[in-house]
């Protein structure tokens, strides 16, 4: 509780030398199921305070956070707040190169069955898929990401930030390929444009990522031949709101450029 304010911050992050949150790291150890949960929700809170971010990276918290969602012995809960400390942590780009050797347990993550878990490593993946240097290291993510978008009934936020995820991984053009011939994600467009049509955050995040993905590549022919998408995408020129009708419009620009 005292990690959700502030002052609490703080104080953990600088109390004698930063005794207090070494000791925050050393229970992230413990074998304890509780304490060790506790000290992640702790971890978390503290990295949603970007002015003690780096002081969480200095102390190998991405390293040891990792370390506890791989642990056997650990609920759900604790895995989901795993997700959610790493998310937070990943909003510090100084920070992204610590996360590239344990991406392939971020993708786990993603993997996991409980929603919460799914929504926060996807936002923490879309949080690492900000910076263009993680791009390429992120592909291991899109096959998870795909996963959740297709979902039948995953956290609504879950599938926000999986599409705006891939949305961002889709403007490097080797991820373009693989996402078409590996992943099969034109079909998952059109399933998501019919399914989730009413759901407009998803939409938008939908119409960013098909735009990304018909720039500047051959993938637009691909995906001018699937006409299925067309009739969906024609859909979007009417939609209620105007900034999905002006993205939508701009996926035709670049289809037919």
């Amino acid at each position: 509780n005292y990690s959700t304010r502030p002052d609490g911050q703080r104080i953990i992050c600088t109390h004698k030398g930063e005794l207090a949150l070494a000791a925050v790291m050393h229970l992230l150890e413990s074998n304890d199921a509780n304490t060790a949960r506790y000290a992640v929700i702790c971890t978390g809170n503290i990295a949603s305070n970007g002015t003690f971010r780096h002081k969480l990276l200095e102390n190998e918290a991405v390293q040891a956070v990792v370390k506890l969602s791989r642990r056997n012995d650990m609920g759900m809960m604790t895995k989901a707040s795993c997700a959610f400390a790493l998310a937070n942590i990943a909003v510090e780009k100084t920070g992204h190169v610590d996360f590239i050797p344990h991406l392939p347990s971020v993708f786990d993550l993603c993997d996991n069955v409980d929603k919460y878990c799914q929504k926060y490593a996807a936002l923490c993946v879309q949080n690492l898929s900000t910076n263009p240097r993680m791009w390429r290291p992120l592909r291991g993510s899109i096959k998870s990401l795909a996963n959740i978008m297709l979902s039948e009934n995953p956290h609504i936020e879950a599938k926000i930030h999986s599409t705006a995820a891939i949305a961002n991984l889709a403007v490097d053009d080797s991820n373009k390929e693989y996402m078409i011939a590996q992943c099969g994600l034109l079909d998952a467009i059109v399933k998501i444009l019919i399914q989730d049509r009413s759901i407009s955050k998803v939409i938008i995040e939908m119409c960013a990522f098909m735009k990304n993905l018909t720039a500047h590549s051959l993938s637009h022919i691909r995906f001018a031949q699937t006409d299925q998408m067309m009739i969906e995408l024609s859909k979007l020129l009417t939609h209620e709101l105007l900034d999905i009708q002006f993205m939508a419009g701009d996926v035709f620009v670049n289809i037919f450029a």
